[in-house]
């Protein structure tokens, strides 16, 4: 089963378009499409241009799963930031204000990502931001959604050019290389180190001058004042594009600034099949083709402003037509929950007033001379929270099964009339039970004692106090005992 993969660049006046079909063992290249941007259509605003994308791929037959978009990198600004922590996610957060120190503008009118260059745990972390206009963003997006993209990232021209190379290349990255992919306006320069993106630049070709060795010129001064280029030696320089196929002009750049060149040509040793029509311009679309060789846009490593913390575009994965589909959705989860619950209510207020009835000729069959109101059940309900209440109150001191009629239920079978025994006060206090009173002999005491010890209520009987005052020969006495929880 393939995933189809489509990775689209938007410039200004032209879109390019290249369509993989992903398997887990094999990549077919089926799509390779660029069109320029009429100007009637440009100067009408983005949801014209979004619709004349959506007519181009509905023309070449171009679907997808997958959308990876580029802003063309002459439109961004980059800055070299030196953080001095290793912290990923603290870095995430504190970058931006150290990339704000050095922008035209604040931080509420960019969007931006960084990559990360080279982490040392000693020195920190170099890193390299990437800064977009959000108005640029916004149009970006805003001609997306109009043809129908919801992109996975939306990243740079150059990042393309870095995951091609990374393609062809797979294995050899290990110094520093360039990639230049020129046509006939413009050439996007990108330099790296292994998997590091160092540098990148758009050199616009019509105020740099016609002729190639301008654009050389424009290339050396770049490079010379990288500071990475001056200690260490550039491996190669591969030529991509519609323009890098003049014969010969390998060998001048090579001859003209000192480093092996190569032209990359159409799918020259890329590890996919090509199937489909078009493909002959395949190297011209290298940006489009180098994003659909993505595996995955990892944060540090390659720019996605979707991911941007301040991006005003968190939810475009929500487009116009999915949001009202869902508001619909879920009005209607709404109304049947509703409906629902009126249902319900109806149906529990026809049992209540049954069983209330029910109820009622129950209570007159067994007393017929009570009188019963229409609310015999909120009588009940009444009566049971009160004994409940009262339960609440005073079982913790009784025990669960244990209230204060069996206690003295338990008193009367335990102390009999035999025993000739007068008690005057009963306490319940902290779990124990005082019964004071009078007896006319010690003995009686006694017995009375030995008969509470054998009841399942009571445990730990002892006479607190006993002793004979005022006239007459009576025994004042206290009896002491703990309620036994059952």
């Amino acid at each position: 089963m393939f995933e189809q993969i489509l990775g689209i660049v938007l410039d200004t006046d032209r879109v390019d378009l290249c369509q993989i079909n992903r398997g887990l063992k094999v990549q077919e290249i089926t799509h390779s499409v660029s069109q320029p941007i009429p100007e009637e259509i440009k100067s009408k605003g983005t949801k014209n241009i979004g619709d004349f994308v959506r007519e181009v791929c509905s023309r070449n037959h171009i679907q997808h799963d997958v959308v990876y978009s580029a802003i063309p990198c002459g439109l961004s600004m980059f800055r070299h930031i030196h953080i001095p922590f290793t912290d990923m996610k603290k870095l995430s957060k504190v970058y931006p204000f150290e990339v704000e120190q050095t922008l035209p503008c604040s931080l509420d009118e960019v969007v931006m990502d960084y990559h990360v260059i080279k982490t040392d745990r000693s020195s920190g972390t170099d890193i390299l931001a990437a800064v977009v206009p959000k108005k640029i963003l916004e149009e970006h997006l805003d001609i997306l959604t109009s043809a129908g993209f919801e992109p996975r990232a939306v990243t740079l021209d150059s990042v393309g050019l870095f995951f091609l190379n990374q393609a062809f290349f797979s294995g050899k990255n290990k110094g520093i290389n360039g990639v230049i992919n020129l046509d006939q306006k413009k050439a996007t320069l990108l330099i790296m180190d292994g998997e590091r993106i160092l540098f990148t630049r758009q050199i616009d070709r019509e105020n740099s001058g016609s002729g190639i060795n301008n654009l050389c010129d424009q290339i050396g001064l770049t490079l010379a004042s990288f500071p990475t280029y001056r200690d260490r030696q550039f491996e190669r320089i591969v030529l991509t594009g519609s323009a890098s196929h003049v014969a010969g002009l390998d060998v001048l750049i090579r001859d003209r600034l000192k480093i092996k060149t190569e032209s990359l040509y159409s799918f020259k040793n890329l590890p996919v099949k090509l199937r489909g029509n078009g493909l002959d311009s395949g190297s011209f679309l290298a940006s489009p083709l180098g994003l659909c060789m993505a595996k995955r846009f990892k944060r540090g490593r390659a720019w996605n402003f979707l991911k941007d913390s301040y991006s005003i575009r968190k939810s475009f994965a929500l487009t116009r037509q999915k949001a009202l589909a869902l508001v619909i959705f879920l009005g209607f989860i709404i109304a049947l929950g509703i409906l629902n619950l009126a249902v319900r209510f109806g149906y529990y207020n026809n049992r209540i007033q049954i069983l209330e009835n029910e109820t009622q000729k129950v209570l007159s069959l067994a007393m017929p001379d009570a009188s019963w109101g229409p609310e015999t059940l909120s009588m009940l309900k009444k009566a049971v929270e009160h004994e409940s209440a009262i339960q609440k109150r005073y079982g913790d001191f009784f025990g669960q099964d244990v209230s204060s009629l069996d206690i003295l239920r338990e008193l009367s079978v335990r102390i009999p009339k035999e025993y000739d025994i007068l008690v005057q006060e009963i306490q319940f206090h902290d779990g124990k039970v005082m019964l004071k009173g009078k007896s006319e002999t010690f003995e009686t005491l006694e017995k009375v004692k030995s008969s509470l010890n054998n009841s399942k209520i009571f445990k730990n009987v002892n006479i607190a106090e006993a002793n004979i005052k005022g006239q007459g020969n009576q025994v004042n006495f206290n009896i002491v005992m703990e309620l036994n929880k059952i």
